[in-house]
């Protein structure tokens, strides 16, 4: 039963610690949207969870070797499959929730405007699912910029350089930019930090973790609370983030810090493993679709009152069905085109 609702795949070639690197990071996104954090911990929650994606996105490009397996076009066309073509659908969605639930107060045009610009509007209805095009432009100038350069330093330098780029142009023209033009400066940041720091997160997927390396990760994860108490919460979706030097120095240390101590001790649980790795392997269509659901649990909230810890688990609970049944009869939704996923 456990087996067939988690939908384990003995034969998969996925990597169970890469995805429970996304899983971990997955399931604090559910729990600082579910609510009812304190101020300390929702800020250090959100002081990385958002860049570790991008971090993790930015090993994939290494350590996939699609940068020889596809070219730029190629690259592109799979992930506008995967990232795009689920984020207008999922828009779609809500939109027609609005109109159920609003009718003739809910602005089209302006919503419509604000899904194909990826910018919220004050006119519009709702708010956008930004990370999923974010994801789109960032990986994508990253892949092309991977094409052409390999040496890790100069990388490094670049992605900094990019992000000083960032925060110039944040006060430059503090407007938002469309198409996630000005998050993906940042998201691209990290996505090129995940790489360069490739060889020493395919030691950590390896298994090849030291005692200092849990010293460290706790020491990492000192400093980016540190930089979280210092700072304004970072906030990727609306684009800020305090003091850009803090907020790097944070979400690349909690970051680190969380790799290291997922890849430590989330495998000593058998059932932790296929619990987390599980999110992990469907974290692209729970961004959209707990959300939903989020919604949903948030309207049963005015007939009834749900306590915050059983409202997470309503949230997990209903998650878990509805992504097995998307994932078998509707592939697109989860970025898989026309192909049912087993």
């Amino acid at each position: 039963m456990f087996k067939r609702l988690f939908s384990l795949d003995a034969h998969s070639s996925r990597s169970a610690i890469i995805d429970s690197w996304r899983g971990f990071a997955m399931l604090l996104v559910l729990v600082h949207h579910n609510g009812g954090l304190d101020q300390i911990t929702a800020s250090a929650i959100l002081q990385f969870h958002m860049p570790l994606f991008f971090i993790i996105s930015g090993f994939m490009l290494d350590r996939a070797s699609s940068l020889r397996k596809h070219t730029f076009g190629s690259h592109i066309a799979k992930r506008f499959i995967q990232l795009i073509i689920p984020y207008f659908i999922f828009e779609f969605i809500f939109l027609a929730a609005w109109l159920i639930y609003q009718g003739s107060a809910v602005n089209i045009k302006a919503t419509l405007l604000s899904i194909v610009t990826t910018l919220n509007s004050d006119d519009a209805a709702g708010l956008r699912l930004w990370f999923l095009p974010c994801l789109f432009v960032a990986d994508g100038a990253a892949f092309l910029v991977l094409r052409f350069i390999n040496n890790k330093f100069l990388l490094f330098i670049i992605s900094i350089s990019v992000y000083a780029g960032a925060w110039a142009l944040s006060i430059i023209h503090p407007e938002r930019l469309p198409f996630m033009l000005d998050i993906g400066l940042v998201a691209f940041t990290y996505i090129i930090i995940g790489n360069t720091l490739a060889q020493f997160l395919s030691s950590l997927e390896k298994g090849m973790i030291h005692k200092y390396h849990i010293g460290a990760a706790l020491l990492l994860f000192g400093i980016s609370l540190v930089c979280s108490l210092n700072n304004s919460p970072l906030l990727m979706f609306s684009h800020n983030y305090g003091n850009y030097a803090i907020s790097f120095a944070g979400a690349c240390c909690g970051s680190i810090a969380v790799l290291i101590l997922v890849s430590r001790f989330i495998p000593c649980s058998k059932w932790i493993t296929v619990f987390v790795t599980w999110f992990g392997r469907n974290s692209l269509l729970l961004f959209p679709l707990h959300l939903l659901i989020l919604n949903i649990i948030t309207a049963a909230q005015s007939i009834i009152n749900i306590p915050t810890s059983l409202r997470f688990i309503i949230l997990v609970g209903l998650c878990i069905p509805f992504v097995n049944l998307i994932n078998r009869y509707l592939p697109i939704l989860a970025g898989h085109g026309f192909s049912r996923k087993r």
